[in-house]
């Protein structure tokens, strides 16, 4: 892990971006959003310069040290609950930490269904495969519109129950236990600002 400058030749200030790989995981870059000179960078320490009286440069450490500070904290959490840290966790956790205001997220509603299953539920239990089986009927009801999955899906879902009956054979019952799961996926990313 390390900080490096977006561009090494600029003559202005340019923007400074955390990195971070763990063997065969994508490697995890992020912007700091915080900008400077490549005069005022060390190259060697891939870090702010410090000069004598620049109260500015001491200002950008601290700034950036701040990404490396919560990357620290994270990376041991999840080592002392025995979980991966992967490149979509870090994405997420970056995400929910430093970008508050940002409700686009870069992820896929299955990408989240697929979190939600492996961060609350154990594998190959009952429940856990109800979530799978929700995550996939959203699927195949966006691909029965064709539409992708997205968010903006579920503001007009009048016609799912009429889907569900016709293409599982779905009673009242399944239905209602089926919409439970679906439910707690949307209040899980509502509360993660991914929708209204």
């Amino acid at each position: 892990m390390y900080f490096y400058l977006k561009d090494t030749k600029a003559e202005k200030k340019t923007l400074i971006y955390f990195k971070y790989k763990n063997g065969s995981e994508k490697r995890f870059v992020y912007s700091t959003k915080v900008k400077i000179s490549p005069k005022d960078w060390d190259f060697q320490a891939k870090f702010v310069k410090s000069k004598k009286g620049r109260t500015d440069l001491y200002i950008l450490a601290k700034k950036i040290s701040v990404y490396l500070d919560f990357f620290k904290r994270l990376d041991s959490h999840y080592e002392i609950n025995n979980e991966k840290l992967t490149h979509q966790k870090l994405t997420i956790e970056f995400e929910d930490n430093f970008n508050k205001k940002k409700k686009k997220s870069i992820l896929s509603v299955a990408d989240w269904f697929d979190i939600l299953i492996d961060e609350k539920r154990k594998p190959n239990t009952k429940t856990h495969t109800k979530y799978i089986k929700a995550k996939e009927s959203l699927i195949q009801y966006a691909k029965s519109k064709n539409k992708e999955l997205t968010f903006d899906l579920f503001s007009d879902f009048t016609d799912f129950p009429k889907f569900m009956y016709k293409q599982y054979n779905y009673n009242d019952n399944s239905l209602s236990r089926h919409f439970g799961y679906i439910k707690t996926f949307l209040l899980w990313t509502y509360k993660r600002k991914l929708h209204d």
